[in-house]
């Protein structure tokens, strides 16, 4: 089976990353690596994912750059073989990544796919 990197983008997502990490962990997937991509967070996301969450990645920015910069960040430092793409105060629903996974991996002439 194909390893899954997530890359979660965060913007001042203090608030919303718990959320987050209680529905990755629901879906049950082994993902391969959990990475935060950060755009320059002026609460304490940065220090909540330090300490609770001390196994997620971390891409870090300095200036705020916009989600499309910070999300391309999160890409380059991924090394799974397929890459889901959240954002901070989104959350993947249970069922969701297998059937992703495995369209992806029965259809190689696919580039992304999204639930419904």
């Amino acid at each position: 089976m194909a390893t899954v990197s997530v890359v979660i983008t965060n913007f001042d997502g203090e608030q919303y990353l718990p959320q987050m990490m209680r529905s990755l962990r629901a879906t049950g997937y082994p993902f391969h690596e959990v990475i935060v991509s950060d755009d320059a967070s002026r609460d304490g996301s940065r220090l909540l994912l330090r300490h609770r969450y001390p196994d997620v990645q971390m891409v870090t920015s300095d200036a705020n750059r916009g989600p499309s910069p910070t999300r391309n960040a999160g890409i380059r430092a991924a090394t799974g073989d397929l890459v889901l793409l959240l954002d901070n105060d989104g959350h993947p629903f249970e069922d969701a990544i297998v059937p992703m996974v495995e369209m992806l991996q029965d259809r190689p002439e696919l580039v992304g796919v999204m639930p419904r």
